[in-house]
């Protein structure tokens, strides 16, 4: 037979105070905030368009980018605003 455990209602508070910390402890290590920038090809992965389709508006200057360690970069908020306004 299988002892039983008796827990007290403070017991069970506890456990689950500690369940519910760990819980959100594994959620906070794999939820992350957006990228600050994106090169083409992860932008247009990102928002579901072609590449070529990004660096001809970004050749054309529709969308904002910066070119930095030879890759062209395109600011998360610069891309948000574009998509917002096309």
């Amino acid at each position: 037979m299988v002892p039983v455990m008796s827990l007290t209602e403070s017991d069970l508070s506890a456990l689950v105070r500690s369940a519910v910390c760990h819980t959100l402890a594994n959620v906070a290590k794999t939820a992350h905030a957006p990228q600050i920038a994106y090169t083409i090809p992860q932008a247009a992965a990102a928002i579901g368009l072609p590449a070529n389709t990004l660096r001809d508006r970004v050749a054309s200057g529709e969308i904002p980018a910066r070119k930095r360690a030879g890759k062209w970069l395109i600011l998360h908020s610069d891309l948000m605003a574009w998509l917002s306004d096309s």
